[in-house]
């Protein structure tokens, strides 16, 4: 399991974007930088607000544009999907 937080999250998310591999898990279509619209909301199976504050965490995701599916940061650093 990748030990993250929410900002370590969103910068993976900013990176994968920016190299092209970030993709729908619905339809596989491709995020770009520009279409990457991230949501959160407080969930305790979600990731820590922070390195430092482990006990308040956040699910979350990402929406494609495409179908509209909302996919699970977590799941995709956890490895347990390919992007």
């Amino acid at each position: 399991m990748v030990a993250a937080s929410v900002p370590r999250a969103l910068k993976a998310l900013w990176v994968m974007a920016n190299l092209d591999r970030l993709r729908c898990m619905a339809c596989m279509s491709q995020i770009t930088l520009e279409g990457l619209q991230v949501s959160m909301y407080p969930h305790e199976d979600g990731l820590p607000a922070g390195d430092d504050d482990p006990e308040f965490r956040f699910w979350v995701y990402y929406t494609c544009p495409r179908c509209g599916y909302q996919n699970a940061v977590k799941k995709i650093l956890e490895g347990r999907v390919e992007p």
